[in-house]
């Protein structure tokens, strides 16, 4: 809980991936409004999405999701990119701001 809540104040963002468990793990941190954004093409890239379709949900944070797109259509214009709200328990686990993001390998 402290961690969290140091981690708004100071701006950091995570970015998590889900195992076939079911767990979440840590993959990577960024400080700043859209390094963690690039950060999650990145990791999409390294985990073997090559251009597939995508599934982006959005706690209350569309601008962020269709950035998101964006900078994933700059390396593979021609994915299937499709973004849409978070549900109940997606709102959750997202919490307010958050993105769930689901891609084909």
């Amino acid at each position: 809980r402290l961690k969290g809540g140091s981690s708004k104040i100071l701006g950091i963002k995570v970015l998590g991936i889900a195992s076939p468990e079911g767990t979440i793990s840590l993959v990577t941190t960024a400080r700043g409004k859209l390094a963690i954004y690039a950060k999650t093409a990145e990791e999409m890239i390294a985990q073997a999405y090559n251009g597939g379709k995508v599934i982006i949900t959005n706690c209350f944070n569309e601008e962020k999701a269709l950035h998101l797109k964006n900078l994933i259509l700059e390396k593979f214009p021609d994915a299937d990119i499709s973004i849409m709200p978070t549900g109940g328990l997606c709102s959750y686990y997202a919490e307010r701001g958050g993105l769930l993001i689901g891609f084909e390998v």
